[in-house]
């Protein structure tokens, strides 16, 4: 979407879409008519959520997503400290454009 003008977003027919809204519940839940909105808008396409392992029971099993992201947001507490946690989310979108190829 980056190199997509706002314009063009009403024509544009995406193929693969992350739903980034990783960790409030209450924020998981009012997304929820989103994801069916983007579903019925983009049926072809791949839609997949980022979110925490403690909410993704939430939508995991909801019929208009492909999949789920999980993103362990204690894991990532020493970014720019840590080697291993500065890397994490390199690893992390690393690992979620294999699965959504």
């Amino acid at each position: 979407m980056f190199g997509v003008k706002a314009a063009s977003l009403v024509t544009e027919n995406f193929s693969r879409i992350l739903l980034v809204k990783p960790s409030a519940v209450g924020d998981v839940v009012h997304t929820i008519p989103l994801l069916v909105k983007l579903r019925g808008r983009y049926p072809q396409a791949r839609i997949d959520w980022f979110i925490t392992p403690e909410n993704a029971d939430l939508v995991r099993h909801h019929p208009a997503l492909s999949g789920v992201v999980l993103f362990n947001r204690r894991s990532f507490g020493s970014f720019g400290r840590n080697w291993r946690a500065t890397a994490g989310p390199f690893k992390l979108l690393s690992s979620w454009r294999k699965h959504s190829l």
